[in-house]
């Protein structure tokens, strides 16, 4: 799992590791973290996205990467940016109080979500 606002930290390792885990086939996830990832640090996310078997955002966050505003639409454009490979290449779009998008470069699904009391969104 490469969270995205690992990609602002300088210096750091953390493609390269990422890197390793995708050549040896394993099943790699990246986050977008935040719509500032998806600008300030585009070149970076672009690399770890194109070695993800899963892109995870928000709504917010999928429409700083893609410019587009539709989830349908955000999660098969965020699935082309994917590899194909070992794992067919998943893009997930969380939607809050609407559920979540998720699919492929082809078709995307939406799973509505389950109503609940929210408590605290602490971390969130």
């Amino acid at each position: 799992l490469l969270e995205g606002y690992m990609l602002a930290i300088e210096g750091s390792e953390f493609i390269d590791s990422f890197s390793a885990a995708h050549k040896a086939g394993k099943r790699t996830i990246c986050t977008i973290s935040a719509p500032w990832i998806a600008s300030r640090e585009r070149q970076k996310l672009m690399r770890a996205l194109s070695l993800s078997s899963v892109a995870i955002a928000n709504e917010e966050e999928a429409a700083a990467l893609t410019g587009l505003k539709d989830p349908v639409e955000n999660v098969k454009a965020i699935a082309r940016l994917l590899p194909r490979g070992a794992h067919e290449p998943l893009a997930v779009i969380t939607a809050g109080a609407r559920g979540a998008y998720f699919g492929s470069a082809e078709r995307a699904c939406h799973v509505a979500a389950v109503e609940t009391e929210v408590k605290d969104v602490t971390g969130a």
